[in-house]
């Protein structure tokens, strides 16, 4: 490690510093300054960048329901004298351009939540897609989101009905951007599951009726993964922000924010 990257967040001249408007515990609590070593983010909080441009680099898990949630980890240019926002949800987590940005053409960073059952178990979110939810007899799992890039990619399509023509049920719900996943289709049998919250996000599982046990009695697919995003922002959105350094995979629990360090740009 060269002198320079060691000097950062010792309070070295020229140094980048890092203030967040809502420390940790550990981290002193309130509004101020942050030290390079790693710490879970509690709470939705502002980052500012002051002195010099950092690579940040951050890890987002979004939580998992019936199927597992995913994180990314990134290491993003963050430019001093400017302000991002790292926000966690019940659902999912992400890193925003902005002051208290919460919105697709701001995110930088976010990891996505799993699908819900249905009467089968829903799929796991993931990078570049979500996996689809399981089917019931013949009703299906929602389809995974999926991300291309920048306000690029597909929500998962919604499983098909299930049980016997004619009897009232429901398909599920397409996923899409930005959105929570979509709603289960109804059926006196079974209804589906929701698809999990995404960059893109999956698609409701479809329900079903059938008469006496014709078609297996039971219906209600899973609902489909949500997608993840790491791709940051290019020089087309309100403002750059390049990520490099990009790893990913399952995350079995709730939704959180880690920290893990800084360097000067």
């Amino acid at each position: 490690m060269s002198n320079q990257q060691m000097l950062v967040g010792a309070g070295g001249a020229g140094d980048a510093v890092l203030t967040m408007s809502s420390r940790p515990g550990p981290q002193g609590g309130g509004s101020g300054e942050i030290s390079n070593t790693p710490f879970t983010v509690d709470s939705s909080t502002n980052l500012t960048i002051t002195g010099k441009n950092a690579l940040v680099t951050i890890r987002v898990d979004g939580a998992s329901s019936s199927g597992a949630g995913h994180y990314v980890q990134g290491t993003i240019q963050m430019d001093a004298d400017k302000t991002y926002h790292l926000y966690k949800h019940p659902s999912y987590a992400a890193v925003f351009y902005g002051s208290s940005s919460v919105s697709a053409p701001t995110c930088i960073l976010l990891g996505a939540q799993g699908g819900s059952s249905g009467r089968s178990p829903g799929g796991a979110a993931g990078y570049p897609s979500g996996s689809s939810g399981s089917p019931k007899n013949n009703s299906g799992g929602g389809g995974g989101g999926s991300v291309s890039g920048y306000l690029s990619g597909s929500g998962g399509g919604g499983g098909p009905r299930g049980g016997n023509p004619g009897l009232p049920a429901n398909p599920g719900n397409p996923g899409g951007l930005f959105t929570s996943g979509g709603g289960g289709g109804n059926g006196t049998d079974g209804s589906g599951g929701s698809g999990g919250f995404g960059y893109y996000s999956g698609g409701g599982g479809g329900g079903g009726w059938d008469y006496e046990s014709q078609q297996g009695d039971s219906f209600g697919g899973g609902g489909g993964g949500g997608a993840s995003y790491a791709h940051g922002l290019p020089g087309s959105a309100p403002y750059p922000a390049p990520v490099t350094n990009v790893s990913s995979g399952g995350s079995p629990g709730g939704s959180s924010i880690t920290f893990v360090s800084f360097v000067n740009a």
